[in-house]
């Protein structure tokens, strides 16, 4: 027993002494030279663009010793203080000014970062500056502080307002979503309105937080220079007889993105919801548009009128985290989309509908994981939750001089009920697909089946074509001379290229 007693002292006698060293270091032990430097991991921390009112997502700062002394750095601050648009964490101590900070030899600490801009009026992107400072040994070091702010025009629900629709969730429990109606808030939100006609003003960005409306009988038009962000949960949702317009040009599209603008978000899939042309919405047209990062870049529900849904010309949407294009039953007229990067289907055509694409170019290497379904789906039907199908007609499904085409072995599903219409047509088009084209519904595509299109650079998304691409030339004339010119502006030969560029590129 007492042989016991005398281990368990000496065990917890070792403890003591290594919590003792390990936790304070003598002051006589520290380095005092007013010489010695701090080495850092960057002489500057910059920021991307930051909208103002919003956070910064954190930068890392790593203060290194490498000296073979332990150091005591007097104090860490930033000289504007509470004033600073910026604030820190010292090696997990909150606070704009932190002291004696202790640092091992050989070792390190870390410093997180991050920044809030208050709005001004300036309409183009100004820098904010700053710096933390390093107190050791009586000498000054410093770390610069740079970040690009950006004011702009803010479209933000009223939680306490009547505006909001009711959905069950998965647990059949009732929620709300509360959303801001687009003309919202007059000349204050970059607004401007006629009769039923809103126009949002171009001087600065748009940023829309949660659900921003189109209202019945309402017109939203975007011109051309038009930003949009949109927040994790933002969407445009253009309600029952409602129309969105979206005018953009070749060298000014209207964009829509999320609202982190830091370079590691530039090319990431769903950060933000997407545009909805819900049931009822009419007489929309999207020109000159690029949509990017989004869960499912255009959700078109039912068509109820003798019109399109949507008019979509000479517009890319990239980085769909489900799905570039979802159409239910919708009627939708494209030419020159361009549509890459879908972690499910590029474009989803389904429960029947009417749908023409011409010189369309739908490319899906999906990079942020393994992808099952094919780039593109028709279908005339759907199953409820209780295992019910149901038919719809498809009575029109349409793809002239397209390429559709990607990185799973089928990027076509052709899935027809025969309770009801189930009609398509391919002509000259190059698609990657196992089935033979010799069949009814397909002209002049067994020739083209399964040639590689050549693109430019699948990995960056860039779906121009290489010089020698089995696509040059391959198109009819008769869609190229109702789409004469080419997403980029470019006129169309007699024979036309397949898919969205006329133009090659060499390699």
């Amino acid at each position: 027993m007492n042989k016991l007693k005398y281990f368990i002292g000496i065990a917890f006698l070792s403890l003591y002494c290594a919590i003792s060293l390990t936790s304070c270091v003598k002051e006589d032990k520290f380095n005092t030279d007013s010489s010695f430097r701090l080495a850092f991991s960057n002489d500057t921390i910059t920021f991307d663009t930051i909208f103002t009112t919003t956070s910064s997502a954190f930068r890392e700062l790593r203060v290194y010793n490498d000296g073979n002394d332990p150091i005591k750095i007097s104090s860490i601050f930033i000289p504007q203080g509470d004033q600073s648009r910026y604030r820190i964490t010292v090696d997990g101590i909150m606070g704009n000014s932190v002291s004696d900070v202790e640092i091992l030899p050989k070792d390190s600490i870390s410093i997180f970062v991050r920044v809030n801009i208050n709005p001004n009026d300036k309409t183009t992107p100004f820098i904010v500056s700053d710096s933390i400072m390093f107190n050791i040994n009586g000498s000054t070091q410093k770390v610069m502080l740079s970040a690009y702010g950006r004011n702009a025009y803010y479209h933000v629900p009223d939680y306490n307002s009547n505006r909001y629709f009711v959905y069950l969730d998965d647990k059949m429990r009732e929620r709300r979503i509360y959303y801001s109606l687009a003309d919202e808030g007059g000349a204050k939100s970059g607004v401007e309105i006629s009769g039923g006609t809103i126009k949002w003003k171009t001087d600065k960005p748009h940023v829309v937080v949660d659900y921003c409306v189109v209202d019945s009988t309402q017109i939203l038009e975007l011109a051309s220079g038009t930003d949009i962000y949109l927040s994790s949960k933002g969407r445009l949702w253009v309600y029952n007889s409602g129309t969105l317009k979206v005018s953009g040009t070749t060298n000014s599209p209207v964009t829509f993105q999320g609202t982190r603008l830091e370079s590691f978000y530039q090319d990431v899939p769903g950060q933000w919801e997407g545009i909805w042309l819900s049931v009822g919405s009419k007489d929309n047209e999207i020109d000159n548009a690029i949509i990017r990062n989004s869960n499912i870049g255009l959700l078109i529900d039912s068509c109820v009128n003798a019109n399109p849904t949507l008019k979509l010309s000479n517009t890319i949407i990239k980085n769909a985290h489900m799905y570039g294009i979802l159409a239910q039953g919708a009627a939708v007229d494209a030419e020159n989309v361009v549509v890459s990067n879908c972690g499910q289907s590029a474009v989803a055509l389904t429960i029947g509908g009417r749908y023409n694409f011409r010189h369309s170019t739908i490319g899906n290497y999906w990079n942020g994981g393994t992808r099952v379904t094919p780039s593109v789906i028709l279908n005339n039907w759907y199953e409820d939750r209780d295992g019910n199908i149901h038919v719809r007609n498809l009575d029109q499904a349409y793809f002239g001089n397209c390429i559709i085409y990607g990185n799973i072995e089928n990027e076509l599903s052709l899935s027809g009920r025969t309770e009801g219409n189930f009609i398509y047509s391919f002509r000259n088009c190059l698609i990657k697909s196992s089935q033979s084209f010799n069949i009814s519904g397909f002209t002049d595509c067994e020739a083209l089946r399964n040639k590689d299109p050549k693109f430019v650079d699948t990995k960056h998304n860039d779906l121009r074509l290489q010089t020698g691409s089995p696509a040059v030339g391959q198109g009819n004339s008769d869609d190229g001379l109702l789409v004469p010119y080419d997403i980029k502006g470019f006129a169309r030969s007699f024979n036309p290229t397949l898919g969205a560029y006329e133009q090659t590129v060499e390699p």
